[in-house]
């Protein structure tokens, strides 16, 4: 006798025939992301001037650890010697710990946004492999390779911009699909979509329009992650909101 089987599972987040990447795919994978990696290690200064966000985004870093005050001096919208509240604030927050280690020159912080780089990579291709999206080697390389070209991600990770800490967070709530347990996926989720706000408010709007759109158009069954994804935006949000009053002074 047949067992009838839901029409759309929760168990179809994950799929049972994962691809195993070939040996030789992980070599050409760490050499292509070593190349790049170099490539604008020495290429990251070439350019003349200091490019405005490198300055926006590390310098309440740079203050605190010289002066130990989180503030701004070069924000436009803001006075100065205030805590930055223009944009969110855990990149540049992460900045802190990074250049407290390694020094508060501009080569760090673009140091550590190639990393960034590097890392979103990582569980992007991870994804793919786990759910058998891309099935031929040398296509899944060249997407590693245009997602380095393209012109919105390299001026992101060229200029010290949080887009890229919100493409690894993006990347992360990809991946979070693959576990079996709900309890573990679904808290996953709602720690990555509170995590993704405070990076940039528009983030972790893309997770919620990429799981609405495949519970609509993929019928896929993503309604319980798509309440886990709005919940822990909406938690991420208002603790923003509750913390940025709280470092007026």
């Amino acid at each position: 006798m047949e067992v009838p089987v839901a029409k759309y599972p929760a168990a179809n987040l994950s799929l049972s025939s994962s691809i195993r990447p070939p040996r030789w795919e992980w070599a050409v994978l760490f050499l292509l992301l070593a190349g790049f990696l170099g490539f604008n290690l020495c290429t990251y200064n070439d350019y003349p001037n200091v490019w405005c966000d490198e300055v926006w985004f590390s310098e309440p870093a740079v203050n605190l650890i010289q002066h130990g005050n989180f503030t701004t001096t070069t924000w436009q919208f803001q006075p100065a010697n205030t805590f930055p509240t223009v944009n969110c604030p855990l990149y540049s927050m992460t900045l802190v710990p990074w250049l407290k280690l390694t020094g508060t020159q501009s080569a760090f912080s673009a140091f550590l946004e190639l990393l960034l780089n590097v890392c979103g990579r990582l569980p992007g291709l991870a994804y793919l492999w786990r759910f058998d999206l891309v099935k031929i080697s040398a296509l899944r390389l060249f997407m590693v390779a245009i997602l380095h070209l393209g012109y919105g991600i390299s001026f992101a990770y060229r200029c010290s911009r949080p887009d890229i800490l919100g493409l690894v967070s993006l990347a992360l709530l990809a991946l979070s699909f693959q576990f079996q347990g709900r309890s573990i996926r679904q808290g996953c989720l709602f720690i990555l979509a509170a995590m993704a706000v405070w990076v940039g408010l528009q983030v972790s709007l893309f997770a919620w329009f990429a799981a609405a759109a495949a519970w609509l158009f993929l019928r896929r069954n993503l309604l319980r992650e798509l309440i886990v994804l709005s919940v822990g935006m909406a938690c991420g949000l208002i603790s923003v909101l509750l913390f940025l009053p709280a470092t007026e002074f």
